[in-house]
């Protein structure tokens, strides 16, 4: 505007508040205006009267005045069609928009919904992302918006901007905030403020602000299903289940399938409750009448009696599935295989099935610990493999060693 002062530039956009319905051009300044276009302009003229008040070009605007009696859909359809026309000569960024909405918010009447203003002004997909971060607590508006200048100024950590890009300056974007609405507000703010000092770069913010996002939703799951009343009493009852890296295994998962994971975590965690001071009532009860029961005890120190006095009605195992642990050698691996079948041998248990579980590097040598006991009358080899693994992790295939007496 100052190197080109006679063009035509937009004008500034007006709509007359109530009390102007009788409108006269002689008494223009008597009257409340609300202006919905044309500011951009309307505020460089200001500054280069101000800077050069000789020049008659900069002592007056063109204004379109419209009237009183407008309905505020209508006004706001007026605003879109001026952002329309207006974006040829002046960007409109993400603050700007988000400011706008905040304006709204402050000025929304029963009449008509703030949101649904913003939809008449913006469109309604894009007011849906704005109006839902313009909807949080202020604080956490004002840093968002901090960033978003930032982002736009290509301040932020890791921002390298073209020629071009500084010409054409780039505009931060409703998603990079898409999670904040979820968290809490120290939460957000924790995040978006150490994207402000440079901390992190804004792809890190986003994944943090997911991460969080899904962590916290698990949290208010794990809450519920302990019974807890808030999360700060499950940390003091389970520091280390509720630290960030153990909610975190379930994080990573696609969510059905975290949900349904800590749903049988938080099962197993109650169930584990229920036994403390190794009582007799069941952990956990099944079909028919089935029952289970969880006991903390040696696995090389297994006596018949005292299971069946902690597990009343044991008649024998079944199924017995060892995980051997890695540091057992096949000396330890005899022992427990002979502790088990003694318990069912002492209980006349005479048909059933040991599975262990190891390493595919271990195997022969397992097999043949099993096989010296001479309790069994076949031993079979079974491999399984984990899914979605690496290919350098393939050698974590684990066999298990099926022995049936």
């Amino acid at each position: 505007m100052k190197a080109f002062p006679t063009h035509v530039y937009q004008p500034l956009v007006a709509v007359l508040k109530e009390g102007g319905q009788d409108f006269r051009l002689s008494n223009a300044n008597g009257y409340f205006y609300e202006v919905v276009g044309g500011c951009h302009n309307f505020t460089a003229t200001k500054e280069l009267h101000a800077d050069d008040p000789g020049n008659d070009i900069f002592r007056k605007r063109v204004c379109a005045v419209y009237d009183a009696s407008m309905s505020r859909e209508a006004v706001m359809c007026l605003a879109n069609e001026h952002n329309k026309i207006g974006g040829f000569s002046h960007k409109v960024t993400f603050n700007d928009k988000l400011k706008l909405c905040q304006r709204l918010k402050e000025e929304a009447t029963p009449e008509c919904s703030w949101a649904h203003s913003a939809a008449m002004v913006f469109g309604k997909e894009e007011a849906k992302g704005l109006c839902k971060i313009a909807d949080l607590e202020k604080e956490v508006v004002d840093c968002i918006i901090t960033v978003g200048q930032l982002f736009e100024d290509g301040q932020l950590k890791g921002q390298r901007l073209t020629p071009s890009q500084l010409a054409n300056p780039p505009e931060a974007k409703s998603y990079l905030f898409n999670h904040v609405a979820s968290l809490p507000p120290h939460a957000a703010k924790k995040v978006l403020m150490e994207a402000v000092a440079g901390e992190i770069t804004v792809k890190d913010m986003k994944i943090e602000l997911k991460c969080l996002s899904k962590l916290h939703k698990l949290q208010r799951q794990f809450v519920l299903q302990m019974g807890a009343s808030s999360w700060e009493d499950l940390e003091s009852d389970y520091p280390f289940q509720c630290s960030r890296g153990a909610m975190e295994a379930f994080s990573c998962l696609p969510m059905p399938e975290g949900e349904a994971r800590l749903t049988n975590f938080c099962q197993r965690l109650k169930a584990a409750e229920r036994v403390s001071g190794q009582d007799s009532e069941p952990a956990v009860t099944g079909v028919a009448g089935s029952k289970g029961y969880v006991l903390l005890k040696d696995a090389m120190d297994l006596d018949a009696t005292d299971l069946q006095e902690k597990c009343p009605g044991f008649t024998g195992a079944n199924l017995v599935i060892l995980d051997k642990p890695k540091e057992w050698d096949n000396d330890k691996v005899k022992q427990f295989v002979n502790g088990t079948s003694g318990v069912n041998n002492s209980l006349h248990m005479t048909g059933y099935v040991v599975a262990l579980i190891c390493e595919t590097h271990e195997m022969s040598a397992v097999m043949e610990a099993v096989q010296t006991t001479g309790h069994f009358q076949e031993v079979i080899e079974c491999f399984y493999a984990v899914t979605n693994v690496k290919q350098n992790e393939l050698n974590y295939i684990f066999v298990a060693h099926t022995a049936i007496a």
